[in-house]
């Protein structure tokens, strides 16, 4: 079995008989230029070389759609991992997988009935050596001119109409001004950053807001465990703009940081509600605003959805679990014949 990924092997456990897991890096060497401008004639080779008994697509990209459309026309099976509801719509080598793996139930459900037989949900998984409970590392919070003794609120995402964070500026505004009411930090970037800039002035919240940009994990992690939640405000009106799981909120939650958020998507599954977090209706600005509020003035709540969601993690999203699930559920597709060419 070729995996197509940079990452290392997946440690997906034990698989039939004549089975091998490679990776990219593993079968050929690949000049940058090569990988940059006509990343499928590497797909082609590493096919060509190894002419794998199934090809696991872990993330749909061009670089990896070309190279399915080669393999399918070669008739080598291969699996894909559907991370959003944009892959549904515009990917019409989906609907050649053997198998299709999705992130979350939402993704699985609005599948085509064509393709239900053969879909497979397995979640997300988080670092948790990384994304882990502890305090902040303060030159990470001067890095980003935090306020070393006062906590605000967490949105990850990039900047896009369909991840809310407009609606979520006009939340704010609905709120008292820190200390009473939360400082929002703002973790991304995107084609909306001007806009998101004019709302900001528009609602007065503009001197509310740490606008941080772009952050690498490692800082990441401090930013996270200096926050008092997260709140991920997605609204997406169309299939390809809604939520397929929302990472951050369980990278949030393995440092023991609860969430807020909407029922865009897949998002609700990453949240149990008044369990690990607050789940509200997209698209609805009061009642955004009066989960943050409810949230923010309860800080025994944080703690306690804070703790249930750092064991949600270590029972359920744990890369050994879902990997542990991933490989289970490969074998069974087999056994199955689900692969019924393998």
């Amino acid at each position: 079995m070729l995996v197509w990924t940079k990452s290392e092997v997946l440690q997906i456990g034990e698989l039939p008989p004549g089975f091998q897991i490679y990776t990219v890096k593993d079968t050929i060497f690949t000049p940058s230029w090569l990988l940059r401008y006509r990343s499928e004639l590497v797909g082609q080779k590493v096919i060509e070389k190894n002419r794998p008994n199934l090809l696991l697509v872990p993330r749909l990209d061009y670089f990896t759609r070309e190279t399915l459309r080669w393999a399918s026309s070669v008739e080598v099976p291969f699996a894909v991992i559907l991370h959003g509801f944009e892959s549904i719509e515009t990917n019409s080598i989906v609907h050649q997988a053997k198998c299709i793996f999705c992130v979350s139930e939402a993704i699985a459900k609005n599948l085509p009935p064509s393709l239900q037989n053969k879909t497979i949900v397995v979640p997300n998984g988080v670092d948790t050596l990384r994304f882990s409970p502890g305090k902040p590392d303060q030159n990470v919070l001067k890095k980003y001119k935090l306020d070393i003794h006062s906590k605000g609120i967490l949105n990850v995402g990039s900047w896009l109409a369909q991840k809310g964070q407009a609606f979520l500026l006009e939340a704010i505004a609905m709120l008292p001004p820190p200390p009473e009411g939360p400082e929002l930090w703002l973790v991304g970037s995107g084609p909306e950053e001007r806009k998101l800039r004019q709302a900001a002035l528009r609602n007065k919240v503009y001197d509310r807001v740490k606008w941080l940009g772009s952050i690498n994990d490692e800082d990441l992690v401090s930013v996270y465990r200096a926050a008092k939640f997260v709140v991920l405000s997605s609204f997406g009106q169309k299939l390809g703009e809604l939520e397929g799981f929302g990472l951050p909120v369980l990278e949030a939650a393995a440092c023991g940081i609860p969430a807020v958020v909407t029922n865009s998507g897949g998002l609700p599954e990453a949240v149990v509600h008044e369990k690990t977090g607050l789940v509200v209706e997209a698209n609805n600005t009061k009642l955004l605003a009066d989960a943050i509020n409810y949230l923010w003035k309860n800080e025994s709540l944080q703690f306690q959805y804070g703790l249930n969601a750092q064991n949600r993690v270590r029972e359920n999203y744990t890369w050994d679990i879902v990997l542990q699930k991933l490989g289970r559920e490969i074998r069974k597709a087999i056994q199955q014949s689900r692969l019924s060419e393998i």
